[in-house]
């Protein structure tokens, strides 16, 4: 395991790199005002907390507070993963910097891993729920609170590592990525026309915390198990050879189905959609795309969208 003396070791390491990087004071006005979006969206989430048990109260009057608003928690962290996998950057480090050090590669990994939890993906959750908890759960039962928030705590944490392994895992496969988008918003029509049950599911898991501390072994052990999973993912393609020769374009650029259909046009035209894909502004825009384009259905009845005359 990692000792504090190697993680502050490293982060001065990447704090001078950064100071020393040219595009440091270039970027640095930029820098302050994705903080400051950073902020104000902190504040929304915090006022949204704040809020949400009077908006659960007019919405749904005549059920309980607190299990309405666990109904809705499968959403939460299925679209947080969603959204993590698509905006939350990888940690990255140098490690070719390190790997010719008497270094151990266990401590190179889990500073890599560990690095990841200071996004402020994994800051947004508890915004959300610690005003709730405080509000709705704490005045009856503070034990309940704090078991209920330590389960949600950890859910965010191995939701944020279980992005951090698809998106390394599956960069590379776009067909994989559109199915699995198209699974989850499959699944969220069908619990929408009620062809399955995930409110009651939802309902029913996270109201279990309120009650059963050993419960919080199921959320401690699947961030456990996302956690090993990075870590192992990264252990084994932490070497020398393998990290310089990741970076090194290639010659030569294999010829496909398209470009010798039509060519050289082919040719062209298969170089740009690969340029394009490994940009993450429009692979994000795709991938958001597909996830927007069962809007309608989600939205609007069904018997406007398939019985409408006009």
């Amino acid at each position: 395991m990692i000792t504090a003396t190697a993680i502050r070791s490293f982060a001065v390491h990447q704090w001078r790199q950064a100071l020393r990087s040219p595009y440091w004071h270039r970027s640095l006005a930029v820098k302050i005002v994705l903080g400051l979006f950073t902020v104000i969206l902190l504040l929304y989430f915090l006022g949204l907390g704040l809020a949400v048990d009077h908006i659960l109260e007019s919405a749904f009057p005549e059920e309980d507070v607190v299990s309405t608003f666990n109904s809705f928690l499968l959403y939460f962290f299925g679209i947080d993963l969603f959204l993590r996998f698509l905006l939350q950057k990888l940690p990255i480090l140098p490690v070719q910097h390190y790997l010719h050090l008497p270094i151990a590669k266990s401590g190179i990994v889990h500073y890599a891993i560990l690095k990841s939890m200071l996004s402020y993906f994994n800051l947004l959750p508890l915004f959300l729920f610690v005003p709730h908890a405080l509000k709705q759960v704490w005045p009856d039962s503070p034990l309940s609170a704090l078991l209920w928030l330590a389960a949600l705590a950890c859910l965010a944490l191995a939701n944020g590592f279980l992005a951090t392994y698809l998106k390394r895992q599956l960069s590379g496969k776009p067909a994989t990525v559109a199915v699995a988008a198209m699974v989850l918003v499959g699944i969220a029509l069908s619990d929408y026309y009620g062809m399955i049950g995930l409110s009651r599911l939802s309902t029913s898991f996270f109201t279990r915390f309120l009650d059963s501390p050993i419960l919080l072994a199921v959320p401690l052990g699947l961030l456990i198990l996302s956690y090993r999973a990075n870590y192992a993912l990264l252990l084994r393609h932490t070497y020398v050879d393998e990290v310089t020769s990741s970076s090194r374009l290639p010659s030569a650029t294999r010829a496909d189905a398209l470009a010798d259909r039509f060519g050289t046009v082919g040719a062209l035209v298969t170089l740009e959609l690969k340029l394009l894909w490994r940009n993450k502004r429009p692979k994000s825009v795709t991938l958001l795309s597909l996830f927007f384009m069962a809007y309608g259905l989600m939205v609007y009845p069904a018997d406007e969208v398939l019985f409408n005359d006009s």
